[in-house]
This record gives structure tokens, sequence and C-alpha cells, in this order.
């Protein structure tokens, strides 16, 4: 039985959660910022409150506040919070069929309540460097096994709320070994479905960014943004340029067909729990693919340059981020693995990639399949101000 539940039993013995008895009272919680997470522009946190006498049984609240000045600081501003899949400020993101999001858990008995509905309060008073938290919810779920729907969900928590910080700092990327895999893009053949290589972290000025070998077996060095606790690719990292086409390591979609268009600010899934990387996701319902894309300097049109591109691709890293509490460790869910969307945001001026697989510039291409570099160097362009097409 989960907590204060009312349950009842039919003749098959299934078990159905009706609602809760009374509210439930926890008095220990467990805390992680998460910083920027899901490139939502907000904080995401993670809080797991338990009794210290059943920690198997508990509630996982997966919210959202503000981004703090400095991530040792982050606390949870006093308010209402509520469920949406917004991930603003002071919401709580619902859980769904792959257990993410908000859920009530008994490990015990496998039993969780998925979060759908409601809300939760907040109020805090300092105490020395942390916060005494007084919580209340008033959510709504439904019963993962049955489907049925659970009223008043209604638990309550005060004491310290610590929160340990496991958003990505741009050092807790160390110089790695990877292994990865993909789906390569049908008209580039020559793109494989595994690959090795190694990532470095790099400085230019005040840019900080990642560089990786061997994308896709291109011999290229290639770069990945970081900024704001978040890594990228957009269509002004600027990698080469052969007179004719300019060349971008970035993400790109074909919503029609034969027209391809950029991905604006593409986010990279960073996965500090176990080291991967995922370049994966869709944009506007259209499968995303990663690779070297050439834009053409007079047309703006984009066509696939070298066969590099792969769409789901997922890198493992080594060595492995390990977080330090096991307790909360153990008890975070999977990343949500969700299409990325505009976020308000238009497509790229310049932007459209014609769907020719052809080059002018065979040489160039010939030269990242051997490792020559060419004239490829990073320039990190200013955003495209030509009309759209």
């Amino acid at each position: 039985m989960l907590g204060a539940f009312t349950v009842a039993c039919n003749e098959d013995r299934e078990v159905e959660i009706k609602a809760f008895k009374e509210s439930v009272t926890y008095n220990q919680a467990k805390g992680l910022y998460r910083g920027n997470y899901y490139g939502s522009g907000t904080a995401n946190f993670q809080i797991w409150l338990y009794s210290d006498s059943r920690e198997e049984v508990g509630i996982l609240i997966d919210g959202y506040a503000n981004l703090p000045a400095n991530p040792n600081s982050f606390r949870l501003d006093a308010g209402t919070y509520y469920v949406t899949k917004t991930e603003a400020v002071r919401t709580v993101f619902p859980s769904d069929d792959n257990l993410e999001g908000s859920y009530v858990f008994d490990d015990r008995s496998r039993r969780q309540i998925w979060v759908s509905d409601g809300s939760f309060t907040v109020s805090s008073t300092p105490s020395g460097r942390s916060y005494i938290y007084t919580i209340e919810t008033n959510f709504k779920g439904r019963d993962k096994d049955s489907g049925t729907n659970v009223n008043d969900i209604l638990i309550s928590f005060s004491g310290i709320i610590d929160f340990e910080d496991v958003s990505l700092s741009f050092h807790d990327f160390k110089p790695s070994k990877y292994k990865a895999k993909g789906t390569p893009y049908p008209s580039a053949p020559s793109a494989p479905n595994e690959w090795t290589g190694d990532v470095f972290t790099a400085k230019d000025g005040s840019e900080l960014y990642y560089e990786i070998s061997n994308w896709a077996n291109c011999k290229w060095p290639l770069w990945l943004d970081y900024n704001n606790e978040i890594i990228t690719l957009d269509d002004r990292n600027k990698i080469g340029d052969d007179g004719v086409y300019e060349l971008f390591f970035t993400a790109a979609y074909n919503p029609t067909g034969s027209t391809w268009f950029s991905v604006p600010d593409y986010m990279i899934r960073y996965n500090k729990s176990n080291g991967t990387m995922s370049f994966g996701g869709t944009f506007e319902g259209h499968d995303i693919y990663v690779g070297v894309w050439g834009r053409h300097r007079y047309t703006g049109e984009w066509t696939v340059y070298v066969d590099t591109q792969v769409k789901d691709a997922m890198i493992e890293l080594s060595p492995l981020y390990t977080l330090t509490s096991k307790a909360v460790r153990d008890s975070i869910p999977a990343i949500r693995s969700k299409s990325l969307s505009n976020a308000g945001s238009e497509r790229r001026t310049a932007t459209q990639i014609h769907s020719t697989l052809q080059s002018s510039y065979p040489d160039l291409q010939e030269a990242a399949k051997a490792g020559e570099s060419g004239n490829i160097t990073r320039q990190r362009n200013q955003r495209s101000r030509t009309a759209d097409y």
C-alpha cells in the first residue's frame, strides 16, 4: 500500500488505488539542481520527499524555477508551482508512460502514480547556509497499473533541503574517448552506423567550446558550442570555405522531402549521470540530421557536403561522471526524450537547404575523408541578416 492510500481488492486480487485517505507527511528530502538542463532558460530541479522509516516510498517532484546567478546558491522561490509541460518558472512537469516527470512511488510493490494536474506551494526561511522549506502538494494523478484517476494527492514536508548541484559546468566535460552509434542519411552512403573519436575542451577568447574528432569518420576537427550551461550547434559556427560553399557542422531537417532547413540553436542533450551525448530528436515533426553541411555563398541554399549526416546519434564518453549521492541517483528518472520545439524562433534567414547531393568541389570532400585540414578553421559568424527566401 502506498503511504495512506485507501485501496480495494477484487476477486482477482488486483489492487486499485482509489484516493488518499488523508494527508501524508514526510520528514526527509533530497534535492538536485540541474541548471538549464533542457534548454528552457529556466532552472530544472528535482525533489525527493520520503520518510526516514521508509525510503522506498515517497514522491519525486520534477520542476522549474529561476536560474540563479551562482549554481551553488540555488533555492526554491516561495509561491505556487503548477503542473504543466511548459517548463516555465514555477511549474511542475507531469509524468508520462516512460515514468518521467513527477510521480509517487513505492519501490517495494513497484507501484507508481503519475502526477498529471494540480500544484504545490512553497515557503521558506533561512537556516544558516540552508533554507527550511515548507511544501504542500495538491496533485491529481493516474495509477500506472490500473489507469484509475487519483485525486487529492496531499503531501506535506517541512525541513531543510540541500540541493546537490549537478548542472553542466564547462569543465565537467573532461577530455574523453568516445564511441558512437547513429542512423546515416540514406543519401549519404559513406556515413557509418558506428564510429569512435575524441572530445576535448577548448577556448577562443571568451568563448568556450568542445572539439570533437572523427564525427562519422570525418577527419576534420569539428566544434560544439557551450553557452549558459548547454551545448549547441547552429548555422553561425563556420568551419571552412571552399570559395563557393561555406561549411558548417550543424543540424538540419527536411519538411518537404526536397528542401531542407537548419535547426535554430539545436541543443545537444548531455546526461552527466551516465556520460552520454544525444544528437537526436525532431523539429516540427521531422527527423534531425547532424553533420557537415555546405551553404552556397550566393544563393543561401544548403547541401550535403561530406557524407557525415546522421540522425539519433548517441555518444558514450569515457571517463563517466558519477553522482555523489547514491540515494538521489537511484531516484532520478530517465532523461525525457522529447521533440525540440520552435521555442518562439522563426526559420533562419538564408538557411534553405537544397536537396542536391552533388558538390562542384570534390577535392575538399576528399580532403575530409583523408584527414587533410585544407582551410578548415573555426570561425564564429554573426547571424545572417539576409532576406528570407
